[in-house]
């Protein structure tokens, strides 16, 4: 079990803020790592180049993940809480 929260996952372009993506699911959990995947944002009138997925572990460290091209990624390096 991992204490974290996705606090979100933001899809831009240059500098260009679009929307926040839908139906972020967990496809798998492992003992350091996370899967995740989900669908671009309903308002994107243009190719998401991008994808700026941030978390906070528990703990309270936040952590940015930058994911090119895809709409699915593994958060890995994770310590499972005992």
């Amino acid at each position: 079990m991992y204490l974290m929260h996705l606090s979100s996952v933001f899809a831009s372009l240059s500098f260009l803020v679009i929307s926040s993506p839908i139906g972020l699911t967990v496809d798998g959990v492992f003992s350091t790592s996370v899967s995740i995947s989900w669908q671009p944002p309903l308002d994107a009138k243009c190719i998401i180049r991008e994808y700026q997925v941030s978390y906070t572990m528990h703990g309270g460290s936040e952590c940015l993940h930058e994911v090119q091209d895809t709409t699915s990624t593994d958060l890995t390096s994770l310590e499972p809480t005992t």
